[in-house]
């Protein structure tokens, strides 16, 4: 069957759309995927089920689609992708000592994103400095609200383009924009903070 241009007006059936947006959504739950539901889950155990989820909310998203503004297929896809993650993740670590509700933020890609982020990817001399820059930008990346780390990585590692942040946040395009500048001022303060002799600009 021939994928449907998304431009194009006329049905539309789940099985192209999501061949259509598969290897993308698959690249982010590789990403996303924390220690412990890799141990447990494949990346293409995330995608079956959120297909499912997908399936049945189908009705739900083509009435959306005729809506003003539209609920675009890739957006509407990747909140059901990262909603099925959480719950797979609530769902695995009910019993653990850790009882965080929200999925937590693979540490070693964010600390490489926030420090590409404010210049600090500058080869360190010793792993002992090396050890410290990551642990500093830890602290960093722990002090910024939830909500900020999580604009800069959609931007980032999940290569959200600003109108999808926005429709996936419910926001207008601009306050995506302008929200993530925030965001990215607010990691290079802490940094400064944190690692005075960075040199990092603002």
């Amino acid at each position: 069957m021939e994928v449907r241009d998304e431009s194009t007006p006329g049905p539309v059936e789940l099985p192209v759309v999501w061949a259509t947006h598969r290897p993308r959504l698959l690249e982010t739950v590789q990403r996303r995927l924390p220690p412990v539901l890799s141990a447990v889950l494949e990346p293409d155990d995330v995608l079956q089920a959120a297909y499912l989820d997908a399936a049945r909310r189908w009705e739900t998203f083509l009435a959306r689609s005729q809506q003003s503004p539209p609920c675009t297929e890739y957006v509407w896809l990747y909140g059901i992708v990262m909603a099925r993650l959480v719950d797979e993740y609530r769902r695995h670590t009910r019993n653990a000592r850790d009882r965080r509700r929200d999925l937590p933020w693979p540490e070693a890609s964010s600390v490489q994103l926030g420090l590409s982020l404010v210049g600090g990817d500058r080869s360190p001399s010793s792993a002992m400095v090396a050890a410290d820059t990551s642990n500093r930008m830890r602290q960093a990346l722990d002090q910024l609200p939830d909500s900020d780390r999580a604009i800069l990585w959609m931007r980032h590692f999940d290569e959200l383009s600003f109108k999808e942040v926005a429709e996936h946040l419910g926001i207008a395009e601009n306050a995506a924009a302008q929200r993530y500048v925030r965001a990215l001022r607010k990691l290079r303060e802490v940094w400064k903070l944190l690692e005075p002799a960075d040199g990092s600009q603002l």
